[in-house]
């Protein structure tokens, strides 16, 4: 690939990665006492650093989605967004080897429960995102800043659309178990 195609990839993913983050802290702070029920019930952390947790994690979001938009070619803001979607990942591995099964996600979007499939998510996420502070770079034209703007906005739209499926295919299956009793 040439410089200029993996510059606009990695702004790209930086953009889609920047958006996922806003809407991800925007919906735990729309209803904090949810996200809070979510990492109680994870049971990871003490009474206290759930308390802090449950404002200090979509305020890092948020923080990591401004330095992506602010300068996709720093690699601060890519930094904090992998390790926030490690984290995540890792809380979620630690849950499914203790063997949890009912366990929603808490990713404050589509109602999912914590799988292996959600770990592998956020792994390829945090990869994505590696990839996106190794290649990214200034570009100087402003066609090419709006495109990698709309297609990040393309692909997050995407992805939201592929969790909200797979979100009403989990409550659809719950309910068919429940009715098969």
């Amino acid at each position: 690939m040439q410089t200029l195609e993996l510059g606009l990839l990695a702004w790209v993913i930086s953009w889609f990665a920047s958006i996922l983050l806003i809407a991800s802290a925007w919906q735990k702070f729309c209803d904090l006492a949810l996200f809070r029920s979510h990492l109680t019930a994870y049971d990871l952390l003490s009474p206290g650093w759930t308390e802090a947790m449950t404002y200090l994690l979509p305020i890092s979001e948020l923080i990591a989605s401004l330095l992506l938009l602010i300068s996709p070619s720093s690699g601060v803001g890519h930094g904090l967004a992998m390790g926030l979607m490690l984290l995540y990942g890792v809380a979620m591995a630690i849950k499914r080897l203790a063997g949890y099964r009912d366990l929603e996600c808490g990713c404050s979007g589509a109602a999912l429960r914590v799988s292996w499939g959600l770990v592998i998510r956020n792994t390829m996420l945090a990869a994505l995102i590696c990839l996106a502070a190794c290649a990214s770079q200034s570009l100087n034209e402003t066609s090419h800043m709006v495109v990698a703007m709309g297609l990040g906005f393309l692909l997050w739209t995407a992805y939201a659309l592929l969790e909200k499926s797979l979100s009403l295919l989990f409550k659809a299956r719950r309910l068919q178990s429940i009715h098969a009793l």
